[in-house]
């Protein structure tokens, strides 16, 4: 019984086809193959010589990976000085319930660390977000122009530079 159903099947598409081919005329099949190799060569494709330049291949694989590590290395800085800040602000807690008054330097701190805190997970799930890279950066624009404050400091240029100016520092002495 299934030979008999493929083999109706395979009749009813070839008469299928035969009536497309009916309705088509010789013309309009030469018009729409014409048409179709314009739209080929306005896409570039019409070369059928495909071949892969692996010199061009090999530089921008070597562009991303660099790229890729510097994003890595920027949000691992990032994510070490939130620990320090958390971990230098939990000790201020500990001194102000022991009776210590802080500093306003101190307290300055606690309330960006804090701040950095609060706006951690609204940046992450952003930054996670699958958008193209453009849309990233629109985005990520957009808050900077609109709302400054929002990116958690470990996580901006001016204070990871400020690491690395100390950093350099260190060595040097």
């Amino acid at each position: 019984s299934s030979s008999s159903s493929s083999s109706s099947s395979s009749s009813s598409s070839s008469y299928e086809w035969s009536l497309m081919a009916d309705m088509a005329d010789d013309d309009e099949l030469t018009v729409l193959e014409n048409q179709v190799l314009n739209f080929k060569e306005r896409l570039g494709l019409a070369n059928t010589n495909f071949q892969v330049d692996f010199s061009s291949v090999r530089k921008a694989w070597k562009d991303t990976v660099t790229k890729l590590k510097m994003a890595l290395s920027f949000y691992v800085l990032g994510t070490k000085l939130l620990g320090n800040d958390i971990q230098y602000a939990l000790w201020l807690i500990a001194r102000a319930i022991d009776g210590d008054t802080l500093k306003p330097r101190e307290a300055r701190m606690l309330q960006r660390t804090a701040k950095d805190l609060l706006t951690l997970l609204p940046f992450t799930i952003i930054l996670l977000i699958p958008l193209t890279p453009v849309g990233h950066v629109l985005v990520f624009s957009a808050i900077q122009k609109f709302f400054p404050d929002f990116y958690p400091s470990p996580y901006t240029e001016r204070r990871q530079n400020l690491v690395r100016l100390y950093q350099e520092i260190e060595q040097k002495l």
